[in-house]
């Protein structure tokens, strides 16, 4: 794979020309500056070894560890990114649930307590749910 990718590569390389227009661009741009930066994990080899003088000090147990770090951060937001999709996808049954959920939560609230409201015998919903919201909220 490496033999094909180095076979497409024009063959009048100006290898030190290409060094120097990525230094100037490093100089220009310093990584830190681009938007794109804060998504990179701290975890990254680019992060962890961003500076030459980082790279030589580093064991190999701290790379590994800064690997392993990264490749669960990894994971961790491809799980949650496949649960968004999912609910995404069951958008319409979760809301379903959802409000099931609501209207059962709600008429126990109301009908909690030892006297059921007047406005309930009356049949005025709506007027017994503000007076329990009413006592709520002034407790």
């Amino acid at each position: 794979m490496l033999h094909s990718v180095l076979c497409k590569l024009p063959e009048p390389l100006d290898l030190e020309g290409l060094i120097c227009k990525t230094v100037q661009l490093f100089e220009c741009y310093p990584p830190e500056t681009l938007q794109s930066w804060r998504s990179i994990s701290q975890w990254s080899v680019l992060k962890t070894t961003m500076h030459l003088d980082q790279a030589p000090i580093q064991t190999i147990e701290e790379g590994e560890m800064f690997f392993k770090r990264q490749a669960s951060q990894l994971k961790r937001a491809e799980l949650q990114q496949h649960t968004l999709e999912t609910l995404w996808r069951y958008r319409r049954p979760v809301g379903t649930m959802g409000l099931a959920v609501i209207v059962g939560l709600s008429s126990w609230w109301l009908g909690r307590g030892s006297n059921p409201p007047l406005a309930v015998l009356n049949n005025d919903v709506f007027s017994a749910f503000w007076q329990r919201l009413q006592r709520a909220l002034w407790r």
